[in-house]
Order: C-alpha cells, then structure tokens, then sequence
C-alpha cells in the first residue's frame, strides 16, 4: 500500500505533469473512460459493463485499454491544437504483480505535424523535469534499433526473419523455446523477444528501441522503404515505460488494416467486443499528420520514487 511520503509525490508529479504540458500550450482533454465501439486490438482484453436502460434496449459498454480511442477524436476536433490525458485505463485478462494492475493511470499525448523522433525529444524533456523535480539524476539516454538488438544480444539478422513464420518458428525451436501450432508471426516474434532480447537490454540507463518489423501490427507509419515501422518503446530499470509511433495516415489504409484486426479480434478474444467500423473516418481531413506517445505512469513513479513494486506507488491495488 502507498504511504504518505510517495502519496505527496505522487500528488506533486501529477501536477508537475500537467504544468509541463501546459507551459507547451497542450490542451488537457477529459474524455470517457468508456466507449460502445472500440478500436479492435487483438492482444488486449477488455472489461465489459452494461447500462441498464430503464427507458429502452440495454446497451454494452467496453472499459478503454488507453484514451487514444477519444484522443484521435479530438485531434481531428481540433487540427493543429497538440493534446494530452492523464487518466485511468484498464486491461482484462492480465497478472497482476510487480509491474501489472489491472487498472492503471497512463499519461498519453499527441502533437501535429511531427514524427516519433520528434516525440522521443520531448519524452526525454519530460522524464529529466519530473526526475529534477523528484531529486533524481536521470543517466545519459541510449538509442538502439531492435534489428541492432538482435543482431547484439542473439546473433540473429531481423532482416531475414520479418516476412517469414517458419524462419522464426525454426529459431524458436534452435533455441528450445516454446512455440505454438497456432503461433502467427506476431506471435513467435513476441516470444523471441520476451525470451532473448528484453532481458539483455540495458538496464541502468534508459534505452529507446525503435523501428519495429512492421509485422507487429499497430496504427504506426512504416519507415519508407524498410520493413519497420516509425515506432520506439522506452526501457529503464528493466521497466517498459513508453510506446511511441508516428501515426499511420491516409484513411484508406488505416481502413484496410483495421478489418484485418476485427477479423483477429473476432478470432482470438475471450471477451468480444464491437469494433467501431467506421473509426476510420477519424483520419479522414483535417485530421493532422502527428506522432503520439503513450507513457505508463505508476511504472514511471516507481522509478521516481525509488519503489520496487506497483503496490507502493498506487492506492488501493487489486488483488486477483
């Protein structure tokens, strides 16, 4: 349980938080934690909730993973104006432990006419101001490609592994490491990674991996002329804190590749959902070419406040 010394921090780096973006002329946003369509994300689970209509036909509702569902909404309200939200999410279907709460607040903000490069500046801005303000040295921040990473931590070319399934199911089986029938290549790639990659990547300083195969599907741009897409997470402490991509345009192809994710969602999820079908319009003009980050802030105030656990720097964790 939190005590009072990391509550008051906890307190300050909120406002801190929004101070920051506010002196950047951010516009707070304030949008619904709940939605009746949704953006269909096949690895997520989500909660589901009724509104239980005394005057016509109940209606299900979905718990959001992440504001972004509303967030792009209001990027195409207002074109041009750069956005943020500080406010609890929720994933279903997930441990909970050292670095897991099935609820949790996640820090997420977009800013037109700007790239994933653009966005790991201001990241970096934001971490060494909080850290300043919490009395903690931030060391010298690092960058990797994740074709890099493979390359160093497993002697593997990504190059050669990004288009093909059966190269990967045949690493996974070389390095006696567990692989289903069933496995896509989103799939085998994530437990390539999880075994090989994410436990070597440096632990002490904070590290940004980016351009990810664009195998590992997400509303990212693909890096012209390469087989990754616009996209970074950041690592510190062993800790995934941020994901980053510059966001995919052209309404045609973010059409295209939400069906191919209904289609997935429909397939693989315990708790089905209602896409929203017609979400790709939100991409249609004015809505502005732009990058957006999300960050995981109870994983960020463990690092601040020098915790080990998520149950120390939350009220009130839930206990499975």
């Amino acid at each position: 349980m939190i005590d009072l010394p990391t509550a008051r921090l906890r307190a300050d780096i909120l406002h801190e938080t929004r101070a920051f973006f506010r002196e950047r002329d951010f516009l707070e946003t304030d949008t619904p934690l709940l939605a009746e369509k949704v953006i269909p994300e096949p690895t997520i689970e989500l909660f589901p909730a009724l509104f239980s209509n005394p005057y016509g036909e109940d209606r299900e509702l979905f718990l959001l993973p992440s504001p972004e569902y509303w967030l792009k909404k209001v990027l195409k309200m207002f074109p041009g104006i750069p956005v943020f939200q500080l406010g609890k999410t929720f994933r279903n279907r997930e441990q909970s432990g050292r670095l897991h709460n099935i609820e949790f607040t996640m820090l997420e903000w977009y800013r037109p006419g700007c790239n994933y490069r653009d966005i790991e500046r201001e990241t970096r801005e934001y971490i060494r101001a909080m850290a300043d303000f919490a009395g903690i040295r931030v060391p010298d921040f690092h960058r990797m490609t994740v074709e890099e990473a493979f390359s160093r931590f497993a002697g593997l070319d990504l190059k050669h592994l990004c288009d093909d399934p059966e190269s990967l199911r045949r690493v996974l089986s070389e390095r006696d490491i567990f692989a289903s029938s069933s496995d896509d290549w989103n799939d085998l790639f994530q437990r390539l990674f999880i075994t090989l990659i994410e436990p070597e990547l440096p632990s002490q300083e904070p590290l940004f991996l980016y351009d990810y195969p664009a195998g590992i599907t997400c509303l990212a741009k693909q890096k012209e002329g390469t087989q990754y897409r616009e996209r970074w997470e950041l690592y510190w402490k062993g800790i995934e804190l941020a994901n980053c991509y510059t966001e995919m345009t052209g309404a045609g192809t973010v059409k295209e590749f939400l069906t191919a994710e209904a289609v997935k969602k429909e397939q693989a999820a315990v708790i089905k959902v209602k896409p929203d079908t017609e979400y790709w319009r939100t991409f249609e003009t004015p809505y502005p070419a732009s990058s957006g980050v999300a960050l995981g802030f109870d994983r960020f105030l463990m690092l601040l406040a020098g915790r080990e656990h998520l149950n120390e720097v939350i009220y009130f964790p839930f206990t499975p």
